[in-house]
């Protein structure tokens, strides 16, 4: 399906010819660290990647999938920087969430939810008028520049009592779950790997390995889950992470800022929504 609108932008299913365009895109975000570039070409094979093209080419793109709970899960969302401000991202984010809007009213799906930044105002403020909601707050902490190697860490098979200490939905990056939910096991192992120290303490990661968030273990081996954390991150070519705290999590906030994390902007303060829009029952 093709379909053109008020800001001359023509959306449509993303395609492997598109991957060059994508690949810039993500060249020229976040300073050079997207990851779009890492992901475009899987997405385009699963499907229900879009492109917007202007101009006869790539200039912006978006997605969902699904997630546990039968939810719609919306990422992706990225404008060229020389294609901003002509409105293309409220354009291909409208057309997405029309999309699943009919998939929600036909009771195909439960609702729809996707992450963003605090200090995104328009991403927000956009999203609240259509209707949705914050459910959740999280942190994202950084830091750069690791100390050396502590020990090492193993591959781990999580059971639901690691999860125990998310009250309803698990960060993995960017992407959150519920993890009460029946089909979250087989989501988690698309998304995320998890690890377990020499002294027990366990955590997970993304795919991507710069994204980590602790499981229940963590919390009575603070040291053991920094530690493990930092040589993760170090074994796998990194000397950056970033680690994704849960709101209610507050002493292991404390112990993070000991560990020299800091946030981008707005210290101290809870700096990731997660927005839902629920279906009607």
């Amino acid at each position: 399906m093709n379909e053109r609108n008020s800001a001359e932008l023509l959306v449509r299913p993303a395609i492997t010819t598109d991957l060059p365009g994508l690949e810039e895109i993500s060249r020229l975000t976040w300073d050079g660290f997207d990851y779009l570039d890492q992901v475009a070409g899987d997405w385009i094979a699963e499907g229900n990647l879009f492109a917007g093209i202007a101009e006869n080419r790539v200039v912006a793109c978006a997605r969902f999938t699904r997630a546990p709970g039968n939810v719609l899960w919306l990422e992706g969302l990225r404008v060229h920087p020389d294609f901003r401000g002509r409105g293309y991202g409220r354009t291909i984010s409208e057309y997405i969430l029309k999309r699943c809007i009919g998939i929600v009213e036909a009771r195909e799906a439960s609702g729809i939810e996707f992450s963003t930044y605090s200090l995104n105002a328009e991403s927000r403020g956009l999203s609240e008028k259509q209707g949705f909601r914050v459910a959740e707050w999280f942190h994202i902490l950084y830091r750069e520049g690791l100390p050396a190697d502590h020990c090492r860490v193993y591959p781990y098979d999580p059971v639901p009592e690691d999860f125990s200490v998310y009250p309803e939905r698990v960060s993995v990056g960017w992407k959150y779950a519920r993890w009460r939910e029946t089909g979250f096991p087989d989501w988690f192992r698309t998304v995320a790997r998890a690890w377990r120290t020499e002294s027990g303490a366990t955590f997970l990661t993304s795919l991507r390995d710069d994204e980590a968030s602790p499981l229940a273990s963590a919390f009575n081996d603070t040291e053991g889950f920094f530690n493990g954390m930092r040589s993760f991150a170090l074994q796998h070519g990194r000397t950056d992470i970033e680690l994704f705290l849960h709101d209610s999590m507050k002493g292991m906030l404390a112990a993070a800022k000991e560990h020299g994390f800091g946030y981008w902007e707005n210290p101290d303060s809870s700096n990731v929504p997660v927005y839902e829009l629920k279906g009607k029952k």
